[in-house]
């Protein structure tokens, strides 16, 4: 009886090592306390790093800020990001100037993001006249995830989409709340 026990877990475990690990697993980790992020096509920079580090796999952005030099931006590519108790608040920022329209978390045209929300704290607030979480024409997002965005728009951009006088690009809500 002991070897049929033994027999059935030995299979259960082999058949559990065959499953597909999700890639967030190797994901590299950013945290946006330590400075703005920036995801290219080809790589990232981090906490004002010089140059940049080649890497074209999944990421996971954490941390929290309140700081206008500390946010998100997806120049280019196409990514999945996972948002971890992340909180980039701008909601008292400037009421004008450049930074003014700054977003907490910025997808440039011709970028696309799949968002996955993997908390149920991930805040997202812009300033004056940004979007929180900025999809302008000709970039995309898709978020995903069984976790919690909280996007809030201070005056003039959208929660989710364009910033002041911006059309949206292309949102997809597939999951979150």
């Amino acid at each position: 009886r002991k070897k049929g026990i033994i027999s059935v877990l030995l299979s259960l475990c082999m058949m559990a090592s065959m499953l597909p690990v999700p890639a967030a697993a190797d994901a590299v980790t950013l945290d946006v306390s330590k400075g703005h992020i920036e995801i290219t096509a080809t790589g990232y920079k981090a906490a004002g790093a010089a140059s940049e580090t080649a890497y074209t796999g999944d990421y996971v952005i954490t941390g929290a800020s309140t700081d206008e030099t500390k946010y998100v931006t997806v120049s280019g590519g196409t990514h999945t990001i996972t948002l971890r108790d992340v909180n980039i608040d701008f909601s008292n920022g400037p009421q004008n100037g450049d930074d003014a329209s700054r977003s907490a978390f910025s997808i440039e045209s011709g970028a696309a993001v799949n968002l996955v929300l993997s908390w149920d704290a991930n805040i997202l607030k812009s300033s004056n006249e940004g979007a929180a979480l900025r999809v302008p024409e000709g970039a995309s997002l898709t978020v995903s995830g069984d976790g919690t965005l909280n996007a809030q728009a201070k005056h003039y951009g959208a929660a989710i989409g364009g910033a002041n006088k911006e059309s949206a690009g292309s949102i997809t809500i597939s999951g979150g709340t």
